[in-house]
């Protein structure tokens, strides 16, 4: 439990690297506080009381600003995070509240550290992302700038990158996204979905320039559902942006600094993972 120092203490004795995974995945911002934050910060100080000095830490492509600048631009390690917080959602506070922990403690105590930054993590049990759309009714789904790419990675894809970068002393200092090749777009991935799950749902098509105004109806929607000003998340208006702005995602800096191979197609299966093609 990354919210007892004792138990982390215990955890990190007699290793050489942390990978650290854990966060919170839901919940308001205390939550993400106490988990995401917090325990990050006891993590810290368990490693540097142990003597460990390398850490793994997976973060998220959730900390990039993807509504400003030049949609055209692939996201790569070089784009701004986000500028603008508090109109975003918890997850994404507290995953940028963590990363700034993670390189103020690397930069103090001389930690050599590697953030990840993973894309829509996709395998068995885990098929559907806020990123593809919105579930409306079980056979009723929205999905917004839907010939936009999904920035999925498979759960192999993932644990080879994490594997890679807790082995190579090389790779201290370095952010690096973590993303597969041959994203879907999200209508194609919605659909195959649908299919693996054995429902034909009714696919609502969003053109792209209607994904702010849907976030602002949404927002308003809410606030009188509950009769007060909702915290902003993933429908306020830079929130819904956030989620569904057309952009890609670069993975050319983990395949050049890591030897990294994506899987280089989507094709979904039985398993919820994507066919893994290999070139040369």
């Amino acid at each position: 439990d990354l919210r007892d120092r004792e138990s982390v203490r215990d955890a990190v004795r007699d290793v050489d690297v942390v990978v650290h995974l854990a966060a919170a995945m839901q919940g308001d911002d205390a939550e993400h506080r106490a988990v995401t934050v917090r325990g990050t910060a006891h993590l810290l100080d368990a490693m540097v009381a142990a003597g460990v000095r390398r850490l793994v830490a997976v973060s998220s492509i959730a900390v990039y600003d993807v509504v400003s600048g030049d949609r055209r631009r692939p996201v790569d390690e070089s784009c701004p995070l986000e500028p603008h917080p508090k109109r975003r959602d918890a997850y994404c506070r507290g995953k940028l509240a963590q990363e700034a922990l993670i390189r103020e403690w690397a930069e103090r105590a001389g930690l050599e550290v590697v953030i990840l930054r993973p894309g829509v993590v996709h395998g068995p049990g885990r098929r559907w992302s806020p990123r593809v759309g919105l579930r409306l009714a079980p056979r009723l789904w929205v999905i917004p700038a839907a010939f936009a790419p999904v920035p999925l990675v498979t759960r192999r894809s993932c644990a080879r990158a994490i594997v890679l970068a807790a082995e190579r002393s090389d790779a201290a200092g370095l952010a690096l996204n973590v993303v597969d090749d041959g994203a879907p777009s999200r209508l194609k991935y919605a659909r195959a979905i649908g299919r693996l799950e054995g429902s034909a749902p009714w696919l609502l098509v969003l053109p792209a320039w209607l994904v702010r105004p849907v976030g602002a109806l949404m927002l308003g929607l809410i606030r009188l559902a509950r009769g007060r000003t909702p915290s902003p998340g993933h429908f306020s208006r830079r929130g819904f942006a956030a989620r569904f702005t057309p952009r890609s995602y670069a993975n050319a800096l983990i395949k050049e600094r890591l030897g990294w191979t994506p899987c280089q197609s989507f094709e979904p299966g039985a398993d919820g993972e994507g066919r893994r093609v290999d070139h040369g």
